[in-house]
């Protein structure tokens, strides 16, 4: 990867999020890590099990880069996928970066063949891991300028989907590292 990675915002106020919105998404390219935190795969307690208990960490300057999304125009869904006693959880993201922006259009370009990491944080302070080093999150966007009214926006819509063994959290209170 040539180009660096930096912030990715979106022109938008996004103070009055509802709970279970995602508030802020986080996402890394898997090459980008120096370690992938790991569960305790010995974890005797229900809470805890699935949860990453150690931050991931970079080889310097790289780290997550922070994309943030039109208000209300964002979801993350968990699905089973696949049959009784079989299968993996489906873990996906689906958001709206509004308008045309060349740093989204060069994120995604550069990114839409890479294996990743995600984590999205939701308003209520959890955070929700997408992929893991063994089963990597992928992405995939769409660019439409369809705009029906003001109250419809356009933009890149962002997709961040993975299919793992469990649905992963990233332990709150752990290091989130931002690329410089």
């Amino acid at each position: 990867m040539g180009l660096a990675l930096k912030q990715l915002t979106a022109d938008c106020n996004c103070d009055n999020k509802s709970n279970g919105v995602v508030a802020k998404l986080y996402y890394a390219p898997l090459c980008d890590f120096l370690a992938v935190g790991t569960i305790d795969a010995a974890e005797t307690d229900i809470d805890e099990y699935g949860v990453v208990d150690t931050a991931h960490t970079f080889t310097a300057p790289k780290g997550f880069i922070q994309i943030d999304f039109e208000d209300g125009e964002n979801s993350i869904k968990m699905v089973k996928d696949g049959t009784k006693g079989y299968g993996n959880w489906k873990t996906s993201f689906e958001g709206l970066n509004p308008g045309y922006n060349r740093k989204m259009r060069g994120f995604v370009n550069q990114q839409s063949k890479c294996k990743g990491i995600a984590i999205a944080e939701l308003t209520n302070g959890e955070r929700i891991q997408i992929g893991s080093q063994d089963h990597p999150a992928y992405l995939k966007a769409d660019f439409d300028s369809t705009k029906t009214d003001d109250s419809n926006p356009f933009g890149f819509k962002l997709m961040i989907e993975a299919s793992t063994p469990l649905i992963y959290e990233y332990k709150a209170g752990l290091a989130i590292t931002l690329a410089s």
